[in-house]
């Protein structure tokens, strides 16, 4: 017989295979069971005992006794350079003997036990694992961030008497030993004295892993196995020696922490130790300054690192998970890239490889081959069977570094620790009888090397530390609160943090380098980004606040407090409570009589199938267990008048269709009656439920002359499947049902319901009522209105004369109307004629390629307009209300545009160009051109509908538009802006702005008795500012987390307490006004923008740092309130006594603006840059502050020259520059020093 392979090139020799399996088949294997017959051929077996060599058998050296040789050498490097000291050889030697002796003569220490310490890395934590183990002790390292359950329950697993600290920690109740370096100075010295002996055999660790009974595991690693672990180090592939500076990275409770402390002591080299902090934010200055060469890493984090950023850096070990392939194509070919493996149970490391740079070379990826300890791939479910050379089975290990076992679990221990078949046996040695079983699924290479493929269980890699997932199922039933959780994808478009990948897309930095410990302003970040990143966050379902962000919280932070959004909650209904009535109710119980009645909805009902009683009672009584309004009785009570009216305020209902109607469709020309009015306040309250709730008449308005009731379609129940069908002539009016003496809310009710495409129309009025002729008449007359209005047109329907003419489903009515458009409409009826918000803004716009052309940029400025509803936005006043404006949103607007060919605008005081003269109700914006050599634009606007903001994304939009590109659809209007505001109480945040300001000066820092009417003459004077002095400014701003806006905020209040030889100061600022949770904020266009007060008492003896601390604190705390200090200026501002209380409490105002694209864009189709501007509002003097994404500062002071002489102005800006010149250096100095300056 002849047989024919094929096979694809992997290495499993598959004859070999077919001679085994024919070989044992023709040795009576017959009638074996397939999974007894061995696929392993004699040939494979052979070349697998030839990748493992026979291991040694010597005993080695104790680590601590290494170093001691190292430190008797005098060896002159250093052994330890860490944040909290710099040790010698000698010196951790002594150090640690010292402590030994008191570990064992003062707190009792006997060999054998095992002894916790909970102490982050440091000098002085290495000190203290040598000083536990030349004790003849274990060391269990515990993370001081681990919560105190997992300290308390790894304590109480080891039996410990003892658990050494740094400082008073209350945990461990009166087991903790502090240690210190004081201590140690003041112990004697070693010299001459003895510590016992330590066994080969003895405990010199335990390391805690995750567990699957929700207890995590402690490894037990012997002396011997330590040493063993350290020599691999000395290896060909670690290659650690003298020469080396190794970093000190992971955590301790990780055992890869011992290659990079322990195990590079003991051979020679030196560790560097960084704290908390320069650990994530400064990794790689600090690694450059140190000079380290050698370094640990997980792939997940040595992928945030860039290789230019470390030069020194040689030799880089990643483990703790597999390695990935992005991570060998950044590093491979930079430096000597290892990749590492080893569990806890084979002490450190089991196999490693050096990955060849070559990009073509195979197996890259390898973990490579054991390194003093032999490597068996078995059957994940039989370990006695060895598996084929390309057979992917879990991983088996023979070393003299294999773990004693788990700590008082000798279950666990059984498991995982087992004797070693016979094919792994040595001969004439006992010591490598047992082998441990990874729970690793690898495969065997054709050079003998492992790939890793898997896990054989639920075990997943957290930062490269084990979590046993049923762990985790096992906690969750042990909490009252049950948490969701966020999945973080390692792979695809999302790979690695989310809100990494959130702060890295908002504020434009490489994702592989943003510190997770940084704060959001630190990187940049202010309130319009954080809004931003929350939307991001929010579209992957993870639930953030934009406080969190905002109050300095990093990545790592608020990734532990993040939660996951889940939809669809709702709240429990309360029973047996009582509630108010609903307004209909309440209707209901003022009209009833005292004696017997009855007003029901009623209808008579005929079984289309015989049914049983019991079947009918059946459903009768589900019908009531599900609708817990038949389960309602009503309770009276009789009270006296109270003087304050009803406290109570309940939710209005939902609309409900009465009987057994739903709610129809309206006619079609009413549609956007009903959706304008689901935008307003509560869905828009009917004026008859919002009687019961606002404290109006309670009985002034009840008897009504007409009752309308629009009942929806009849809902008939006809078909051949239902129960029964209801009989239309027993139904009643309306489906009412009312006794005789019950009364009527009206004379009049007319109820319509739409049956068979037809509309019913009942009209009811009393018997023997006057005019009952002239009632018919009235009735006729409305049945010939009602049949002709099919005929009509919307098309020539007449709308508000003052309004342009168009189609009623062109207009849009926002009712909600934001206080910075309310307050500018004000300006506007208050000053006719004054040009307070009015901005004139002058822009040189060039093609990117070719001459701009004039037809199209027209054709681009109507997209926008038509993109962007607030360019269509006019102002009506409200009827009664002279103050108060109405927002129309007109569906089809052709924009006031003006083209000039005669003339050049003027570049310093565009205002000299005509003013605008505009009609009442027209939307307010003119867009003029200017053609010539270099075309330019003025634009025109009133701030009640842009914002500085806005205008950056109008431009950027004219820019799409003019190079063809498709404008965004999905844009968020303005109204879901004013929608959200609108719902914030007045009253709690009058009462804040009332408690903030309520002690600020009074004092005016510019003196004018000419009225604000007469203020005509505005000026803007740019103040000189260095490009050094910005660079200086953003570089405090980055090392102190205290936002540029929050710095110049801080530097104006000095200014002003200068001026007024005051500390107690107030002014206005500016915010964006867009830190709402709406959804699409970041890109509205509208007058988002608010002004809100500062109010600061500089205490002479606090710090400039602390006042920061402050203004930041109450920035925040403002946010909620922002939207109503308008408002409360308008009202509370002539209190403070000031000229400008019409809108502000005080006569000057900050104007903080951020650029996000840079002065500059020159990846549009047009170059746009602003060459003139006037931005007036209607304070004295308002400092104008311009930052730009590069980093640079622009400063200029407006002002009206009739309240703010141009010396004065001169003097305010020489002193504001100074004093943010100095900032920098007196930022820890008092204020009192720094007001005299």
């Amino acid at each position: 017989m002849t047989l024919e392979i094929a096979q694809d090139p992997v290495p499993i020799d598959f004859k070999s295979l077919l001679d085994e399996i024919m070989f044992q088949f023709e040795n009576n294997a017959t009638n074996a069971q397939l999974k007894t017959i061995s696929a392993l051929s004699r040939q494979d077996l052979l070349q697998i005992q030839e990748w493992n060599p026979k291991l040694p058998s010597d005993d080695l050296p104790h680590v601590h006794d290494q170093i001691e040789t190292w430190a008797c050498d005098k060896h002159p490097a250093d052994a330890i350079d860490a944040w909290d000291g710099l040790l010698s050889f000698r010196e951790v030697h002594e150090f640690s003997s010292r402590l030994a002796h008191y570990l064992r003569d003062v707190c009792s220490l006997l060999p054998g036990d095992i002894v916790p310490f909970c102490i982050d890395r440091s000098a002085m934590s290495v000190v203290c694992m040598l000083a536990i183990m030349k004790s003849g002790a274990a060391f269990v390292p515990l993370n001081p961030s681990d919560p105190r359950e997992r300290h308390e329950g790894i304590v109480e697993t080891c039996g410990a008497k003892m658990v050494l600290v740094v400082d008073n920690d209350n945990t461990f109740e009166g087991k903790a030993v502090m240690v210190s370096w004081g201590l140690i100075d003041t112990l004697p010295s070693s010299q001459g004295k003895s510590l016992p002996k330590v066994e080969s055999d003895a405990l010199a660790y335990v390391i805690f892993t995750s567990g699957s009974t929700g207890r995590p595991k402690g490894v037990m690693v012997e002396q011997k196995s330590l040493s063993y672990g350290a020599l691999v180090h000395t290896g060909k592939e670690y290659a650690q020696d003298p020469t080396c500076r190794v970093l000190q990275f992971a955590s301790l409770t990780f055992d890869a922490c011992l290659s990079e402390n322990l195990s590079p002591l003991a051979n020679g080299c030196c560790i560097c130790i960084p704290d908390a902090k320069t650990r994530f934010e400064g990794l790689a200055d600090y690694i450059n300054a140190k000079r380290i060469n050698w370094a640990f890493f997980t792939p997940s984090f040595f992928k945030l690192l860039n290789p230019d950023d470390v030069p020194g850096l040689r030799y880089v070990v990643v483990g703790g998970e597999a390695i990935t392939p992005d991570c060998i194509e950044k590093w491979a070919h930079r430096i000597r890239l290892v990749n590492g493996y080893g569990p806890a149970e084979n002490t450190i490391v089991s196999t490693a490889r050096v990955v060849d740079p070559d990009v073509k070379a195979k197996n890259r990826s390898s973990i490579g081959k054991g390194m003093i300890c032999n490597t068996w791939v078995v059957d994940a479910e039989d370990h006695t069977r060895l598996l084929p050379i390309g057979y992917i089975g879990e991983l088996a290990l023979q070393s003299p570094k294999v773990a004693r076992g788990y700590l008082h679990d000798e279950e666990k221990t059984k498991a995982a620790f087992v004797d070693t078949p016979e094919w792994g046996r040595m001969e004439g040695c006992t010591d490598y009888d047992r082998m441990y079983k990874t729970g690793d699924l690898v495969k065997y290479m054709d050079d003998g090397s492992l790939l890793f493929c898997g896990r054989k269980d639920s075990q997943v890699k957290v930062r490269g530390q084990r979590l046993e997932l049923a762990e985790v199922e096992w906690h969750i039933p042990a909490d009252m609160i049950q948490y969701s959780a966020v999945l973080v994808p390692k792979a695809g478009a999302y790979k690695g943090s989310l809100l990494v990948e959130a702060w890295a897309h908002v504020l434009g930095i490489d994702r592989s380098r943003t510190p997770i410990d940084s704060s959001f302003q630190s990187l940049g970040g202010d309130s319009i980004r954080a809004i931003t990143v929350l939307r991001r966050c929010r579209s992957e379902n993870i639930q953030l606040d934009i406080s969190s962000i905002l109050k300095g919280n990093t990545i790592r932070e608020l990734a532990s407090k993040c939660g996951h959004n889940i939809s669809g909650s709702s709240v429990a209904e309360k029973l047996d409570l009582p509630f108010t009535l609903s307004p209909i109710q309440g209707l209901y119980a003022r009209h009833m009589p005292s004696e017997s009645h009855y007003f029901n909805q009623s209808c008579l009902v005929c079984w289309n199938k015989q049914q049983s009683s019991t079947d009918v009672e059946n459903a009768v009584r589900e019908v009531v267990k599900t609708h817990s309004m038949l389960r309602t009785p009503f309770l009276m009570s009789f009270l006296l008048p109270s003087s304050s009216g009803s406290s109570e305020v309940s939710q209005i209902d939902k609309p409900q269709s009465y009987g057994m109607r739903d709610t129809g469709e309206s006619l079609g020309e009413l549609i956007w009656i009903s959706l304008e009015r689901n935008q307003l306040l509560h869905g828009g309250m009917p004026f008859f439920a919002s009687r019961f709730y606002n404290g109006m008449d309670s009985g002034g308005h009840d008897d009504m002359e007409i009752v309308f009731n629009y009942m929806g379609h009849r809902q008939d129940i006809a078909d051949s499947d239902a129960w029964f069908h209801v009989l239309p002539e027993f139904r009643g009016e309306s489906g009412d049902d009312a006794s005789g003496n019950m009364p009527r809310f009206s004379i009049f009710e007319i109820s319509a319901e739409i049956c068979d495409d037809e509309i019913d129309f009942t009209f009811t009025w009393p018997t023997g009522i006057k005019h009952e002729d002239r009632i018919g008449t009235w009735v006729e007359a409305t049945r010939s209105i009602l049949e002709t209005v099919p005929d009509v047109s919307s098309a020539s329907r007449s709308i508000h004369h003052g309004l342009p003419s168009c189609d009623v489903t062109q207009l849009r009515l926002d009712y909600d109307t934001s206080m910075v458009v309310i307050d500018n409409a004000r300006e506007k009826v208050r000053d006719e004629g004054l040009p307070f918000f009015r901005a004139q803004l002058l822009y040189s716009v060039r093609a990117s390629t070719g001459p701009m052309v004039t037809s199209n940029l027209i054709s681009a400025w109507k997209q926008v307009v038509s993109q962007h509803e607030i360019l269509r936005t006019a102002f009506i006043r409200r009827p009664g209300h002279a103050l108060m404006f109405d927002q129309v949103v007109l569906g089809q607007y052709e924009p006031r545009i003006e083209v000039v060919t005669d003339r050049e605008p003027p570049v310093d005081h565009p205002l000299q160009f005509p003013d605008l003269d505009w009609d009442e109700h027209e939307v307010r914006h003119r867009f003029t051109i200017f053609e010539g050599i270099e075309a330019k634009v003025l634009f025109e606007g009133s701030h009640a509908l842009l914002d500085h903001v806005s205008l950056q994304t109008i431009f950027k939009h004219l820019s799409d538009a003019y190079g063809d590109e498709i404008l965004p659809q999905d844009i968020a209007p303005f109204s879901n802006l004013t929608e959200i505001t609108s719902l914030q109480s007045r009253e709690g945040s009058f009462t804040f702005w009332r408690k903030l300001l309520g002690t600020t000066s009074k004092g005016h820092l510019c003196h004018s008795d000419v009225p604000a009417e007469a203020w005509k003459d505005f000026r803007r004077k740019r103040i000189p500012f260095s490009e050094d002095s910005s660079r200086e400014l953003l570089s405090l701003s980055q090392s102190t987390s205290f936002t540029p806006a929050l710095i110049f905020r801080f530097a104006y209040a000095v200014l002003i307490a200068r001026r007024l030889r005051n500390p107690n100061i107030g002014f206005d600022y500016t915010v964006a006004g867009r830190d709402v949770d709406v959804p699409g904020i970041e890109n509205i266009v509208g007058p988002c923008l608010n002004l809100i007060g500062c109010a600061l008492e500089m205490d002479e003896q606090s710090t400039a740092r602390q006042c920061l601390e402050e203004l930041g604190t109450q920035f925040l705390e403002s946010l909620p309130h922002q939207h109503v200090y308008m408002d409360f200026a308008a009202i509370h501002g002539d209190h403070k006594g000031l000229q400008r209380a019409r809108i502000s409490c005080f006569d000057t105002m900050l104007n903080f603006r951020p650029h996000t694209d840079g002065p500059r864009q020159r990846d549009q189709a047009l170059q746009i840059e602003v060459i003139g501007e006037r931005d007036p509002f209607n304070y004295a003097i308002v400092v104008e502050v311009d930052h730009y994404t590069s980093g640079m500062i622009d400063l200029a002071f407006s002002y009206w020259a009739e309240a703010v002489p141009d010396e004065l102005v001169d003097e305010l800006g020489r002193d504001f520059t100074h004093i943010l010149g100095k900032l920098p250096e007196t930022i820890d100095r008092k204020v009192g020093e720094i007001l005299e300056i």
